[in-house]
């Protein structure tokens, strides 16, 4: 008998002087928080309250994960571009999991040098390895480097960590 009136008593606006604003406990609507106190006990309001709290804090998870891993390949970009010298360009770039493959043109064998010393130099990149450097035109060389790359190195992780403390 009593449930058949919760759905007679179901409110638009909070009648309660109850301090707690009115919730959505139930699929039907928002019902005021005393009288489901009173029919059902705090423990069932308090552990709807408890499960719709962790589906927000799973969201809001997903939604800061999301946002990390946006991060990934600009950041690959920017630090594969900034180690890149003149006379230089890349044709491909192939990023499985962590392994970074590049292959590209260069047009003297001392730029495609200083290209692999800036890679090394770089706290995002292991150390590179040098798969193939082979004259493709007469002044063209084409290449192919491998190497891991780090999204958040220990160096630049101690150096945000300082800043923030």
């Amino acid at each position: 008998m009593r449930r058949e009136m919760f759905v007679a008593e179901k409110v638009a606006e909070p009648r309660s002087t109850s301090p707690l604003p009115p919730i959505p406990c139930l699929p039907a609507g928002l019902y005021n928080l005393r009288f489901l106190e009173r029919d059902f006990g705090r423990g069932l309001c308090q552990g709807l309250l408890e499960t719709r709290a962790e589906e927000l804090r799973t969201k809001i998870d997903t939604i800061r994960q999301l946002k990390e891993n946006q991060k990934g390949p600009v950041r690959i970009l920017d630090e594969v571009s900034r180690a890149m010298p003149d006379l230089l360009w890349l044709t491909s770039l192939n990023l499985a999991g962590n392994h970074l493959t590049l292959n590209g043109m260069v047009l003297d064998e001392n730029a495609f040098a200083n290209y692999v010393d800036s890679l090394n130099a770089s706290p995002f990149f292991g150390e590179p390895t040098v798969v193939t450097l082979q004259r493709s035109r007469e002044n063209a060389f084409s290449f192919r480097l491998e190497c891991d790359f780090n999204y958040s190195p220990a160096e630049i992780a101690s150096t945000n960590t300082e800043e923030e403390g």
